[in-house]
């Protein structure tokens, strides 16, 4: 629909207020590494900071993709349009087409990629709703497994195993350990772990 030959999805950093591309269709992993943009620069910088379609008609001359000079001038990228990523009140990030031609984008285009970046914001928290959604109700069944083997378990070995079993399914961890303080040197010391160096699994 709209004769372009690439599209990128942004995500912004809240943190550092910067702009990473997180999926993209038609670029190569190079441009994709080195795409990074602080919000107010680039058009997705300026998508992301003023909240509207942005276009840039000649890439090569623009002082914000000199990090991606070289990619542009290797793919011959020509124009970019970007339009910001909102859901509810909050900017999620930006999508951002590119065209191979140095043009002009028509208004019917601009419409069409906000409607786009609309539908991708929603899509977007709600995946990422789901996502955490499942995450509760993993750390509850972790707790309630935690609460059941506290119940049966007899000793406090096998009760620090435990802990360390369930914190490492719930968790992308190499590493967990449990700290008891020693009553006689009021120390923290391990008394179970998993992946630990020096110490006895």
């Amino acid at each position: 629909l709209m004769q372009v030959e690439a599209c990128a999805v942004f995500r912004l950093d809240p943190t550092s207020q910067r702009l990473s591309m997180r999926d993209a269709i038609g670029l190569s992993d190079d441009f994709a590494a080195s795409a990074q943009f602080a919000v107010g620069e680039g058009a997705v910088g300026r998508a992301v900071k003023e909240r509207r379609v942005v276009a840039v008609g000649h890439l090569a001359s623009d002082p914000h993709y000199a990090q991606l000079a070289r990619q542009i001038d290797e793919a011959h990228w020509g124009a970019a349009l970007a339009s910001p990523l909102v859901a509810g009140d909050a900017v999620q990030g930006a999508l951002e087409v590119y065209s191979r031609d140095h043009r002009e984008f028509t208004e019917e285009e601009q419409r069409l990629l906000s409607i786009f970046a609309n539908q991708a914001a929603v899509a977007i928290v709600n995946a990422e709703l789901h996502t955490s959604a499942q995450r509760r109700l993993q750390a509850l069944d972790a707790l309630f497994n935690t609460i059941e083997g506290i119940s049966v378990t007899s000793t406090a070995g096998d009760l620090t195993e435990f802990v360390i079993c369930e914190v490492m399914n719930l968790f992308p961890c190499n590493i967990a350990y449990v700290l008891l303080e020693n009553p006689a040197t009021r120390e923290l010391e391990v008394a179970a772990s998993r992946g630990l160096v020096g110490a006895a699994d």
